[in-house]
């Protein structure tokens, strides 16, 4: 293999993050599991990651994980680091993962964010006029054709429904 594919290929072992999307709301709770991933088929020297936010108005460290020595191909799982969104400036960031003293284990995640708060979904019946939410009425149904059944009893619907009816035109 050539030196210039080589380059290409990932490296024997690197700092990893799993996050569940790449498009990210102010207020969300940013969820990201860490991992160490070894596909070298030497062992990796015990150490430490620091994962941190950064955004165009600084950086935020979330966690710092001390990894163990790592088996010859094996993965080690680290914590679930949890960061709700601030507002900043921009439309994305960065989540980083350091490995201190090895930079070729280091990796870097971007991520779109977008500066608008989370809507509350309307409750059933509910509905938003204007960012406010209002209860919808409805009118009662009516029947222009016949609002008896052959039985003589009022005709039951199991729910209210928009008021219909039907025009003639008159000869």
């Amino acid at each position: 293999m050539s030196g210039h594919h080589r380059a290409l290929l990932r490296p024997g072992a690197l700092a990893s993050a799993r996050a569940p999307k790449f498009g990210w709301k102010r207020g969300e709770e940013l969820r990201a599991d860490l991992f160490l991933l070894n596909d070298a088929p030497e062992g990796v020297a015990a150490g430490a990651v620091e994962a941190r936010v950064v955004h165009a108005g600084g950086a935020v460290t979330l966690v710092r994980w001390s990894f163990p020595d790592l088996p010859p191909r094996r993965n080690a799982k680290g914590p679930t680091l949890s960061f709700v969104l601030p507002r900043f400036e921009g439309s994305t960031f960065r989540l980083e993962l350091r490995v201190e003293g090895r930079p070729a284990l280091d990796s870097s995640y971007t991520f779109a964010y977008a500066d608008v708060a989370e809507r509350r979904k309307p409750a059933p019946g509910e509905r938003f006029l204007n960012g406010w939410a209002r209860r919808a009425v409805r009118a009662p149904s009516v029947r222009a054709d016949s609002s008896r059944r052959s039985s003589g009893r009022p005709h039951r619907r199991s729910r209210p429904r928009d008021i219909t009816c039907s025009c003639r035109r008159s000869a």
